[in-house]
C-alpha cells in the first residue's frame, strides 16, 4: 500500500497531473503540454476567442470536444469543462481544459499528456483541431445571425 501511495505521488510530480477545482494549473517543465495560459515557447499558444455571451461560447466547446473521437467530458461547471483524449493505438490519457475569461471574450485551453516527456505535437494539433472546429462554428453563427435578418 505505501509502495503504491509513492509510486502515485511521484507520477503526479512527474506528469503534472493535478486539477484544482476553478482554476488550470501551469504546464509541468516537460514539454508534453499546452496552455494559453502559460506566457513561454514551449507550452504557450493563443486562447481560444469568442462572440456573444459565455455559456453559449463553452456550449459551443462542449460540442467541439464531444465531436472528436475517444473523448469523454469527466468535469463540467459552468465557465469550465475538463475532458479525456485517449489515443488510439496506446490507449495514452490526456487532459483537456477549457476555462471560460469573460471579460476578455476568450476561452483559455489546456492539454497535456498524463505520462511521459514527449507528446510528439499531439497535444499542440489536439488544440488547433478543436480552435479550427470552434471558429467554424463561428463562422456557422454568423450565417445563422444573417439569415435571421
Amino acid at each position: 500500500m505505501q509502495k503504491s501511495v509513492l509510486v502515485a505521488c511521484f507520477l503526479i510530480a512527474l506528469t503534472g497531473c493535478t486539477w484544482v477545482k476553478g482554476r488550470m494549473e501551469d504546464c509541468p517543465y516537460t514539454p508534453n503540454c499546452v496552455s494559453s495560459k502559460m506566457q513561454n515557447p514551449i507550452h504557450g499558444i493563443d486562447p481560444i476567442p469568442f462572440r456573444g455571451n459565455p455559456e453559449s461560447a463553452m456550449s459551443r466547446m462542449e460540442k467541439v470536444i464531444l465531436s472528436m473521437p475517444r473523448t469523454e467530458i469527466v468535469e463540467k461547471e459552468p465557465g469550465y469543462i475538463r475532458a479525456i483524449y485517449i489515443s488510439l493505438v496506446f490507449r495514452f490519457r490526456d487532459d483537456v481544459e477549457c476555462m471560460v475569461d469573460p471579460e476578455k471574450s476568450v476561452i483559455h485551453i489546456r492539454s497535456s499528456s498524463r505520462l511521459g516527456i514527449s507528446d510528439l505535437g499531439a497535444n499542440s494539433r489536439r488544440v488547433k483541431e478543436i480552435k479550427r472546429l470552434f471558429d467554424g462554428g463561428l463562422e456557422d453563427d454568423k450565417k445563422q445571425s444573417e439569415d435571421s435578418k
